[in-house]
């Protein structure tokens, strides 16, 4: 499944972000692979996160190699360097994909506000 897929498999789960409470949109992402493309599409209304496969008109496109996506799933690759290295091609709404980038981890052992912030958020519910 690789750490992409545990990404949105986890994200789906959870059902709700309260990071995202005020954010509405449509995210697809498009995840290249030699043996044909994965794509999915996140629908964030008020925290609440829906997940599809299916093609749906997005507010923004996140497309990148599966690789890529697999390194910033699991920390070890970060979202906006990725973009401005040319890495991450985003389209549309760049404020609503900047977003669910909240989401993912930081660098394995992050120690910084960011991870204690969130781990007190997991746990406080």
């Amino acid at each position: 499944m690789g750490a992409t897929g545990t990404f949105f498999e986890r994200l789906h789960e959870q059902g709700y972000e309260r990071l995202l409470k005020r954010v509405r949109g449509t995210i697809a992402l498009v995840a290249y692979r030699p043996e044909g493309d994965n794509r999915w599409v996140v629908t964030i209304r008020d925290g609440e996160i829906g997940l599809t496969r299916e093609e749906l008109r997005a507010d923004a496109c996140m497309e990148a190699s599966a690789e890529l996506f697999d390194a910033l799933s699991d920390g070890r690759k970060n979202t906006i360097a990725a973009t401005l290295r040319g890495d991450l091609v985003v389209t549309g709404d760049l404020r609503l994909a900047l977003q669910l980038t909240r989401l993912l981890p930081g660098p394995p052992h992050t120690q910084g506000p960011r991870y204690v912030g969130r781990k007190a958020a997991q746990e406080h519910g």
